[in-house]
């Protein structure tokens, strides 16, 4: 990955740029003149963070063609600032008026978010059974199980919703689990 100062940025789509700057908001930024790098960590999370299915064919294709790569700070003020920050009040039922402590935030990460995370498991420890290996929890996690007859599905590639707010569409998550070479997932 790139070295990329405040100024500058990587940019894989020629297209986005306006002149020879690429404008984000209010930021105008130099493009770096090699992006070989990043196309490469961009098509891997094109095909390897997003299922591959017709309903994300868009992403799939949005993230291998339009990554933008940016330096810790700059990118820091679109997170901070693309970061939708709701405040709520609980109304008491009764006096109509706000509860004590009644007041919170819901912060919502933008849709196209991605995020990563290191899966680790260990030996199950139950009684009965001969006990799973590490490596068999991940399988079963990632692809399911038939035990005693009972088909169990995986969550590799399911949708979960993750977090308060189901009710209006909120925390809908993708899970997908990309093999490493250190194991079975």
């Amino acid at each position: 990955i790139p070295t990329v100062n405040d100024g500058n940025c990587v940019v894989i789509n020629n297209d986005l740029r306006s002149g020879n700057q690429l404008v984000l908001e209010a930021y105008a930024f130099t493009p770096a003149a090699n992006s070989d790098g990043l196309k490469t960590i961009a098509d891997w999370l094109s095909t390897s963070a997003v299922p591959n299915s017709d309903g994300n064919k868009y992403f799939r294709e949005k993230i291998a063609k339009d990554t933008v790569l940016l330096s810790d700070d700059r990118f820091n003020y679109f997170v901070r600032n693309a970061t939708v920050v709701e405040p709520h009040v609980r109304i008491s039922d009764e006096t109509g008026t706000a509860d004590d402590g009644g007041l919170f935030y819901s912060e919502n990460l933008p849709p196209e978010s991605v995020l990563v995370s290191a899966v680790m498991a260990s030996r199950e420890r139950r009684s009965g059974n001969a006990p799973l290996s590490a490596e068999n929890v991940i399988k079963h996690v990632r692809d399911g199980n038939d035990r005693n007859g009972k088909k169990l599905c995986g969550f590799n590639g399911r949708m979960i919703q993750v977090g308060g707010d189901s009710t209006v569409g909120r925390g809908q998550v993708v899970l997908t689990f990309v093999p490493t070479g250190g194991g079975n997932g």
